[in-house]
């Protein structure tokens, strides 16, 4: 099957890891004998004085396809893309047919709808995007998710919270089908630490949305009992400066490391070091970083956003409240005094189990037999 990607956000220079996710789909499908192409057009406006290029990557096993150009006139980017996009989606379909389209969230949706209408392409697509649950479309934003989901062969969310909040958008059946983790986060080695020394550690870019401000204010009540326990932050971001000051303010700083960004192998290996994984999001609509650490064997602290009930159970963590700093201070106090309690060949088992690339693209596959079989809303 030759599949065409289309997501709405990708990596770059100034973000390596932004859309992590898409590539590694990419990875995976590539690895069960389909071909995949992955088309993405960054928009930049002159002022920022990016060259505009074409990229071909060949890498592990899928070719992607880059663009970047620039526009000047403001609120034009979106069809700038639109149009450069729909370009290389024509060029690349005229030389090989593709079989379906898989568009991730809304803008990418709408770009395939594009492509349904001019080029007669099936496509799917999967919704990723928090400003659902953050309400915050814009009317530009329904247009786009209103078009991309009508012409849609299926409509995936990647949990049953974000389901719930895309299905005022369309009458049609939504799936669910989960975001993957990738396999080398199952090779890491999960035996025991044997130190008094316990080391959380919180991995994602640091704005609002992903709460370090709160995780931070708990920190400081964490340590009055357990002055030794240590906090590793992964990541920039806006709030990087303003963090970094909360935590001197709060008398935290020698017991908490900003680590910076970090790869994937980094994150990988500081997974595989700390004690347990922990992360105060405001809003995710899944929360792959969650998975990735209990991937790794760690048990995890979340809060209640989309994802909660999917990932964490008893046995692999502890849900707590948004924005809730004795809240969760009390868990990671007791994830600290109960580490016994926690097995991670368990966590990982259940993790392997649900969400491994194994699993998530059979799944994804089974999805566009279905499209292409014209059978997917029967």
């Amino acid at each position: 099957m030759r599949i065409c990607l289309l997501p709405s956000w990708y990596m770059s220079e100034k973000h390596p890891t932004l859309g992590s996710f898409f590539r590694e789909q990419a990875v995976s499908l590539a690895k069960f004998n389909h071909e995949v192409i992955l088309i993405y057009c960054h928009v930049h406006h002159l002022s920022e004085g990016i060259k505009s290029s074409s990229q071909i990557i060949d890498e592990d096993g899928f070719i992607a396809y880059i663009d970047v150009v620039h526009y000047f006139i403001p609120k034009t980017a979106w069809i700038i893309q639109l149009f450069h996009t729909l370009r290389m989606i024509y060029s690349l379909n005229k030389m090989k047919s593709i079989d379906i389209v898989h568009a991730h969230s809304f803008i990418g949706g709408f770009i395939a709808a594009a492509a349904c209408k001019l080029f007669s392409l099936p496509y799917v697509v999967t919704e990723h995007s928090t400003i659902f649950s953050r309400n915050e479309l814009s009317r530009k934003d329904r247009m786009m998710v209103n078009i991309g989901y009508k012409y849609a062969g299926a409509i995936i969310a990647v949990s049953d919270g974000l389901k719930k909040d895309i299905e005022r958008f369309t009458s049609k059946p939504i799936k669910v089908i989960y975001n993957m983790v990738d396999d080398r986060f199952f090779d890491t080695d999960i035996s025991a630490f044997d130190s008094k020394e316990f080391r959380f550690l919180s991995v994602a870019y640091l704005t609002y949305k992903k709460g370090m401000d709160v995780l931070i204010s708990a920190m400081a009540k964490v340590i009055l009992q357990h002055p030794d326990c240590k906090l590793s932050i992964g990541g920039s971001g806006d709030m990087e400066e303003d963090l970094h000051k909360l935590a001197y303010n709060l008398n935290v700083h020698r017991n908490i490391d900003f680590l910076g960004p970090l790869d994937r192998d980094e994150v990988i290996h500081q997974m595989s070091q700390c004690d347990a994984f922990v992360l105060a999001s405001r809003h995710e609509t899944f929360g792959i970083v969650y998975l990735e650490a209990m991937a790794c064997g760690k048990p995890v602290i979340m809060t209640d956003t989309d994802a909660h009930l999917t990932i964490v159970h008893p046995s692999t963590g502890i849900v707590v409240s948004r924005d809730s700093i004795d809240e969760l201070a009390t868990a990671m106090i007791g994830m600290i005094q109960n580490r016994d309690s926690y097995h991670p060949d368990m966590i990982r088992s259940y993790c392997a189990s649900h969400f491994s690339s194994a699993v998530i693209i059979n799944r994804i596959i089974a999805c566009y037999d279905e499209v292409l079989r014209g059978t997917s809303h029967e």
